[in-house]
């Protein structure tokens, strides 16, 4: 007689592996693949087979790899698993293919969306569904909360009976207070059985799938709550001294509500900058951004301590200080060059020469400038704007600018000198430019007249008959231009006064409009007329007899100085000009 074995499962009894040839197992499988009853009956004989031969194995300190006769060859598997964790995190693996050993550990996975974070004390939902037509797959869900190595009973935190490829396979995973924080092990196993408590999470079974997940266990958050993570930039890459450069840091979300301001402090060696504000809202608990503070001077390569701190979350004294603050260094690892052209922005005079030295520094510089010289010093004769660029061999540089402004040299067109007649002389100086100060010696020994800035109008009288030399002395910073005019004091006349001679000679009319006529009295003789206008200009100059007829109709209005020369002396005269 054949010997008979009972089989799990179902309930039923079928022949001894040993009575029952492989391919005759074959056939039944592929007889009765799409007929329900058969393939049970078919799967319950396998489950028999299977655990007559395999024995259930763990290793308390390691996490033990489950096992799979058939795995999910004939559709039992885990088709998706979805776990919505904390602060936007969740685990969604959907659709993913069946192992070829019905076990695949996903803790390693760098994919998105294959962790999630999960607080102490909080329920999550999420879902595990299956491709099987039949419902008759069970699901169990463990979480490793004291990083043990094993999956333990009390750690069981979902199951799932009986479910199909109609089944919604909600699960919900509620972690408790007393769960170790840190990176703990989720392991979902799906088996087809009928209830999920016998479901082991190490042992052989005929047909279904595994996986394990990474998540992050982390106790309760305050409810208000901000800090400083890490510094941001200046980051591990090496840059030049005397450079600015941002410092940044990351900001994260500590409490259990949104954060929608806060206050960012910080310091760089002690010295307090300009605290910043939170510039959006961290909406989760470990959300975090980076948050710019400002521009650090390094000027050389010792470190900078920088120091930032958050305070006032939401607006309530923060609950936390021990995760407020970050201590840390930054430093210029590279040494950079400091450049400052000596002398600095300079007025040359006109002729003159500078030489703007950029310096020496170490690490071999090259010099670059604006000019195209290369060497270290330059000489400058020209205004302009000169830069140069000294970059060193370890790609360190800097660029420095000077401005030269030229200083004009003083200028002057003419002395325009008009004799009053009455031995007074009037000086007016014409075309004078770049002016800052003047000096009047009009040769008669009196005081000389000084002043700043352009020369006016001067008039000045003579006590002596004679000829006298004038001299007008401009001058600026860049030096001084000397003009000289002879002047001739006439003698006395024969009439008794100036007075008298005005009266013998007659300008008329005046003011003039088209003509005016200047007429001498017998016994005195024209012998030259002079006319000047306000600015010292000499207009007209003529030789003429007892009487002169002139034209002033193409003349401008104003006021002229008439200059008379006459056999009994000299004499001036105003004549306006109206039309």
């Amino acid at each position: 007689m054949p010997t008979f074995i009972a089989a799990g499962g179902e309930g039923g009894y079928f022949h001894s592996p040993s009575l029952i040839h492989p391919k005759i197992i074959l056939c039944m499988k592929e007889i009765y693949t799409n007929v329900p009853v058969a393939k049970r009956i078919f799967r319950n004989l396998l489950l028999g087979l299977s655990l007559t031969a395999l024995s259930r194995a763990a290793d308390a300190q390691t996490y033990c790899t489950p096992t799979y006769t058939y795995n999910c060859s004939s559709g039992d598997d885990i088709k998706d698993v979805i776990l919505n964790g904390a602060a936007g995190t969740m685990i969604s693996n959907l659709n993913n293919p069946c192992p070829p050993a019905g076990y695949m550990d996903y803790t390693t996975s760098t994919a998105p969306n294959m962790t999630a974070t999960l607080i102490m004390g909080n329920t999550y939902n999420g879902n595990v569904t299956t491709s099987y037509t039949f419902a008759s797959e069970s699901v169990k869900v463990w979480i490793d909360f004291n990083h043990n190595g094993t999956f333990e009973t009390s750690e069981v935190v979902s199951t799932l009976n009986a479910i199909s490829n109609t089944s919604t396979g909600a699960i919900t995973v509620a972690v408790p207070l007393t769960a170790m924080a840190g990176v703990a092990h989720m392991r979902v196993r799906l088996v087809y059985i009928s209830s999920a408590s016998t479901i082991d999470p190490c042992n052989n079974v005929s047909y279904g799938e595994c996986h394990d997940y990474k998540v992050t266990l982390q106790p309760p958050a305050p409810p208000n709550n901000a800090g400083v993570g890490s510094l941001i930039s200046p980051d591990g890459t090496p840059f030049c001294s005397n450079s600015m450069k941002e410092v940044s840091v990351s900001v994260i979300n500590l409490g259990s509500n949104a954060l929608t301001s806060a206050n960012i402090n910080w310091s760089v060696n002690g010295v307090m900058q300009p605290a910043v504000t939170l510039p959006s809202t961290l909406t989760y608990y470990m959300d975090s951004m980076t948050v710019v503070l400002g521009n650090v001077l390094f000027p050389t390569t010792a470190p900078l301590q920088i120091k930032a701190w958050t305070d006032m979350p939401n607006g309530t004294t923060d609950s936390d200080h021990s995760d407020d603050t970050l201590s840390t260094s930054a430093t210029a690892v590279l040494q950079g060059v400091d450049v400052a052209l000596s002398p600095r922005d300079t007025i040359i005079c006109q002729g003159n020469v500078v030489t703007f030295n950029a310096g020496h520094f170490p690490n071999n510089p090259i010099y670059i400038w604006s000019t195209g010289s290369l060497d270290s010093a330059i000489q400058v004769s020209d205004a302009g704007t000169y830069s140069v660029k000294v970059q060193n061999t370890m790609g360190c540089f800097d660029r420095d600018t000077v401005v030269v402004t030229m200083h004009p040299n003083p200028l002057v067109n003419s002395v325009a000198v008009v004799d009053n007649g009455d031995n007074s002389f009037t000086f007016n100086v014409i075309g004078a430019q770049n002016i800052t100060a003047y000096k009047w010696d009009f040769g008669d020994g009196s005081a000389a007249v000084t002043g700043s800035g352009l020369p006016p109008q001067v008039i000045h009288p003579y006590t002596t008959p004679g000829e006298y030399t004038v001299t007008l002395t401009l001058s600026n910073d860049c030096g001084e231009i000397v003009s000289t005019k002879q002047v001739l004091v006439g003698p006395a006349t024969g009439i008794d006064s100036r007075s008298a001679l005005q009266k013998e000679i007659r300008l008329y009319p005046n003011p003039g409009k088209d003509h005016v006529v200047i007429n001498a009295n017998s016994g005195v003789r024209i012998t030259q007329i002079d006319i000047y206008n306000l600015t010292g200009q000499r207009i007209l100059s003529t030789q003429a007899g007892d009487k002169q007829t002139i034209d002033v109709s193409s003349w401008a209005n104003g006021i002229y100085h008439v200059v008379i020369a006459t056999d009994k002396g000299r004499l001036t005269k105003k004549l306006e000009v109206i039309r």
